[in-house]
């Protein structure tokens, strides 16, 4: 897939989502972006997958506690949509 079509595809994505922009500062695991957008964890990855390769994300770490009482970090991501995204409207099929 073309970086640009690529693009017009997460565009076309947001906007099934429903998601104009991502209000996180601290970024978010899997399972909260799953939660967030409504689909299983191996869909939300392969989104989050598709975000990073259009350079959207920043993957971090943050302490939860586990099952067990202990703190555990946990990969997070936050997705920042460039402006440039935002605006411009996915190319008709």
């Amino acid at each position: 897939m073309s970086k640009v079509a690529d693009i017009d595809y997460l565009q076309a994505k947001l906007v099934e989502l429903g998601i104009v922009k991502f209000v996180n500062s601290e970024g978010m695991s899997t399972h909260e972006w799953g939660a967030e957008w409504g689909m299983d964890q191996k869909n939300c990855r392969e989104m989050i997958r598709r975000f990073a390769q259009a350079g959207w994300v920043t993957v971090g770490r943050k302490t939860v506690k586990a099952l067990d009482g202990r703190n555990v970090k946990v990969p997070v991501y936050k997705i920042e949509v460039p402006e440039s995204a935002e605006t411009r409207k996915p190319r008709s099929k």
